[in-house]
């Protein structure tokens, strides 16, 4: 029977998102500790599930029902022009069943007072995962469980920060819908705040080699949270492996007042030219950005960076 694999119920200033991801049958999850091999054989599962594509579904949210499709890749995405709360059921349009939710992530976020908010990149930004390096990125992936991932520890000190002002997280990746399972598992054993998480499609074997994630997937995401989200502010976190500092240069000339921070992790012992030309860039678009190496939370003058209160006249670079 087809369940649904991951489910977001998003509250903005005015509309609610709603968007899922349902396969033919159940996965394997990340309940507990596994061995290398065992967990080799969970990725590797996971990209042999069968999505369940052009399925029309009836999503009821208390006394309301609405009804949407899937998309090739088993994906629904649905803006209401109000605000729900209710936790939705979900079935396949002509039967009677709901279909059986597999996450115990959260699903439902609702807006926050906050001033402000955060939009994170994952790998190499919350954890390792040698994305600039093809091997080392495939063979940590299927040989590290995510309770064995390392922790990089200044963007975890950024994150508890963030978490006691209130701040509401949105994770935006192009990591794939398949690992939706393994990277909340990450994120509630190693405490970080459990976002929303936003994913690209969920792929076959042969997809993963060949699919085209799009050049503006994280951009045009980004562009939907701060255009809903009234007149908060965003904290911006990624690293300087791929193109997190183009991206986030991009938004900041987009919405020049909505920036408060951006927040760029060092991947490699060096910074190139062309990290060096882009994080240049990037200084000018936001004077108070940081480019942060491992360790540097150590440092004397951390906790004084950590001060959120006042970024005006702030141009660090650690």
């Amino acid at each position: 029977m087809p369940v649904i694999w991951q489910l977001s119920v998003i509250q903005f200033e005015s509309k609610t998102l709603l968007n899922g991801v349902l396969l033919k049958k159940r996965p394997s999850l990340y309940s507990h500790r596994v061995s290398r091999f065992k967990n080799l054989l969970k990725v590797l599962r996971s990209y042999f599930t069968p999505v369940l594509s052009r399925a029309a579904l009836e999503i009821k949210m208390g006394e309301k029902t609405f009804e949407c499709k899937t998309n090739s890749s088993g994906a629904f995405t649905m803006v209401v022009d109000e605000i729900l709360n209710e936790k939705p059921e979900l079935r396949v349009k002509g039967q009677t069943e709901n279909l059986e939710i597999m996450q115990s992530y959260p699903m439902i976020y609702q807006n926050t007072n906050s001033t402000f908010d955060v939009i994170s990149d994952i790998d190499d930004t919350i954890l390792r995962s040698y994305s600039s390096d093809a091997f080392r990125r495939v063979t940590t992936l299927m040989l590290t469980s995510p309770y064995k991932r390392k922790v990089i520890g200044y963007t975890r000190s950024l994150f508890k920060r963030f978490n006691s002002m209130n701040a509401r997280v949105f994770y935006v990746s192009k990591s794939e819908s398949n690992l939706f399972n393994l990277l909340s598992s990450y994120i509630h054993f190693n405490k970080f705040p459990e976002g929303i998480l936003f994913l690209t499609s969920y792929l076959n074997l042969f997809q993963l080699f060949t699919v085209n994630k799009g050049k503006d997937y994280k951009l045009n995401h980004i562009r939907f949270i701060i255009r809903n989200s009234g007149s908060k502010q965003f904290y911006l976190l990624g690293d300087d492996g791929q193109r997190d500092m183009e991206i986030y240069q991009a938004v900041a000339n987009e919405f020049p007042n909505r920036i408060a921070n951006i927040f760029i992790r060092q991947t490699k012992a060096q910074r190139s030219k062309k990290q060096l030309a882009m994080w240049t860039k990037l200084k000018e678009q936001v004077p108070g950005s940081v480019y942060y190496r491992d360790g540097d939370e150590t440092k004397s003058g951390f906790e004084t960076l950590l001060d959120f209160a006042d970024q005006s006249d702030k141009s660090t670079e650690l």
